[in-house]
């Protein structure tokens, strides 16, 4: 175990930029226009998404020599899609997307290995103005790692 350990991440960064290389191995499968690493003030093509790495929460899990600590992390997965002109249409096109993105996700709980699991826990739905006003939907990815205190 002390092995996998040493492999697993205790980075947000890492995480953060883990989540947006699955995301653009799999963007033409999903039909993004663009993957962000953070929020952007714009989004000129869309549908689009960006990762927001948010919280990196460590509590101790054993003492002394060879501690360890287990690392949870929370990002946010923003997904814009076409504007509200057409209300209806951009609403399931959204939700579509966002349960495809859910989808991508679920089949890499480990995030190629640097976690020892991560999944989506929230969606929720509504609007954004980023130059435009946009459909949007926010996931809530949260994942767990262990690692050695000092590794």
């Amino acid at each position: 175990m002390t092995g996998m350990m040493q492999d697993l991440s205790n980075s947000l960064y890492q995480v953060g930029a883990g989540l947006e290389s699955l995301l653009k191995d799999n963007q033409e499968a999903l039909g993004i226009s663009q993957v962000y690493y953070g929020e952007q003030q714009l989004y000129p093509e869309v549908p689009a998404v960006a990762i927001e790495p948010i919280m990196l929460d460590r509590i101790l899990a054993g003492t002394g020599i060879g501690g360890s600590t287990e690392n949870s992390f929370t990002v946010y997965i923003y997904i814009y899609h076409g504007t509200l002109e057409e209300v209806q249409k951009s609403r399931k096109q959204c939700d579509k997307l966002a349960a495809d993105i859910e989808r991508v996700l679920h089949h890499n709980l480990q995030l190629n290995g640097i976690i020892v699991h991560g999944f989506v826990t929230k969606c929720e739905n509504g609007q954004a103005n980023r130059g435009q006003l946009l459909g949007a939907t926010r996931l809530t990815w949260e994942g767990l790692s262990k690692t050695l205190l000092g590794a």
